[in-house]
C-alpha cells in the first residue's frame, strides 16, 4: 500500500511540474464601424467581415485573438501606445502611427467621400470647394492628404469633430454642419441601415485620387513585432485563395439605395 502511495505522489508531482504550451494571445482593438465589425449593442460580440478576417488570421498565424468591447478608435490608438492592445484594422497610414505599431497592408483602399444633406444645392467637384462649408470629421480617423489639409487650415472654431459617423450624420440632418468627410462604404451601409437617414443626403460628386499608401492596413503594436511575419503570410493566403475577396468584395462596391446620388452625375434614387 505504501508503495502504491507513492507511486501515486511521484505520478502527480511529476505531473505538477509538466507544463503545456499556450497559443499566445494578441489583443484586438476595435470601435463600431458599419459594415466592417458592427456592435448591435456596447456589451455585445462584434459581427462582420473584420471580425471573420481576423479570426482567420488568428488561427492561420497560430495566436488565439481577444476581441475588446467596443472602444472609440482614439482610445484604440492610445492602447497600441501604451502596450494595452495589440491589433487594429482598417487604418488608413500616417507616418505617426508607424512610429509605434508596424503597418501591414491587406487590401485596396477607397478615398473617403463628402455627405451633404440631400437638398444641398452648392456644388462640391474639388477640394476647394469644401472652405466655404461647416465641415464635420470623425474623431481619430485619417483621411486623404488634401482632405488633412483642407481640415488643418482651419481654425480650432470652425473645426467640428464627432465621435462616430452616425453623430456626424445627424449634425448633418440637423443642419449644424455643412457636410460630413467620412468612409464612402460605412457611410452608405449606416445610411442604408438606419431609416432615421433615408434619403437624407447625396454624395457630392468630388474624386480624389490616392497615389500613395492605396491599402488599408492592420496594424501591429512593435511590442509584438515578432508576430509581424506570420500575419503577413496569413494575409497572403488569404488574398491568393480568395477569402479576402469573398468577404468585402460587395462591402466594398456598394451603393445604397438609400443615398441620393449628385445629381452632378444625373443619377437619382
Amino acid at each position: 500500500m505504501k508503495q502504491f502511495w507513492a507511486l501515486c505522489c511521484w505520478i502527480a508531482f511529476i505531473g505538477s511540474g509538466t507544463t503545456f504550451a499556450q497559443t499566445p494571445e494578441l489583443r484586438w482593438c476595435l470601435d463600431h464601424f458599419p459594415g466592417f465589425h458592427e456592435f448591435s449593442s456596447p456589451n455585445s460580440a462584434p459581427t462582420g467581415p473584420s471580425v471573420e478576417l481576423m479570426k482567420l488570421i488568428a488561427q492561420r498565424a497560430g495566436f488565439t485573438l481577444k476581441i475588446s468591447d467596443q472602444t472609440p478608435s482614439s482610445r484604440c490608438f492610445r492602447d497600441m501606445q501604451s502596450n494595452q492592445a495589440d491589433l487594429m484594422s482598417n487604418l488608413n497610414y500616417t507616418d505617426e502611427r508607424a512610429q509605434y505599431m508596424l503597418m501591414l497592408p491587406y487590401r485596396a483602399r477607397l478615398p473617403e467621400a463628402v455627405f451633404l444633406r440631400a437638398h444641398e444645392t452648392r456644388v462640391v467637384n474639388a477640394v476647394q470647394d469644401l472652405a466655404s462649408l461647416r465641415l464635420v470629421s470623425v474623431r481619430g480617423f485619417s483621411y486623404h492628404p488634401e482632405i488633412m489639409q483642407a481640415i488643418a487650415t482651419r481654425s480650432t472654431s470652425e473645426k467640428i469633430e464627432v465621435a462616430s459617423i452616425a453623430d456626424g450624420l445627424s449634425m448633418v440632418k440637423k443642419q449644424r454642419a455643412d457636410a460630413l468627410i467620412a468612409p464612402v462604404a460605412a457611410t452608405s451601409f449606416l445610411i442604408d441601415k438606419d431609416a432615421h437617414f433615408h434619403f437624407e443626403f447625396r454624395k457630392a460628386n468630388l474624386t480624389l485620387t490616392l497615389k500613395d499608401h492605396r491599402f488599408v492596413y492592420l496594424g501591429v503594436a512593435k511590442s509584438q513585432a515578432k508576430w509581424a511575419s506570420a500575419i503577413e503570410k496569413a494575409i497572403l493566403s488569404l488574398q491568393r485563395d480568395g477569402t479576402l475577396d469573398a468577404l468585402y468584395g460587395p462591402r466594398e462596391r456598394v451603393i445604397s439605395d438609400k443615398l441620393v446620388v449628385s445629381p452632378d452625375v444625373g443619377v437619382k434614387p
